[in-house]
């Protein structure tokens, strides 16, 4: 029920909150590039999830941190596990 900033017709006017949503954003993709060394590739990738997700107007429940953190769970199985990518250890302490 939510629409985009963009408005596709005229007389129309954005959400507000843009900044605050651009915050989550950038806070998300922070959160994961400064925790990522210390808390291996998982959890600071579900951060970064819950961020881009809260900066799409999704609400900060369990249900979005569960959902954020199986899907950095699944790219890191396909990418790191499956084709060899170097992300990193899934949690630390793992090689």
């Amino acid at each position: 029920g939510r629409q985009p900033d963009q408005l596709a017709e005229g007389g129309g006017d954005p959400l507000p909150g843009a900044a605050a949503r651009m915050l989550w954003l950038l806070g998300g993709g922070l959160a994961f590039i400064i925790l990522v060394q210390f808390l291996g590739f998982i959890v600071p990738a579900a951060l970064c999830g819950v961020g881009v997700a809260r900066s799409f107007d999704a609400t900060l429940s369990w249900r979005t941190g569960a959902i954020c953190l199986a899907i950095a769970a699944a790219f890191w199985v396909v990418f790191a596990a499956g084709l060899g990518v170097g992300l990193g250890p899934a949690f630390p302490g793992l090689a």
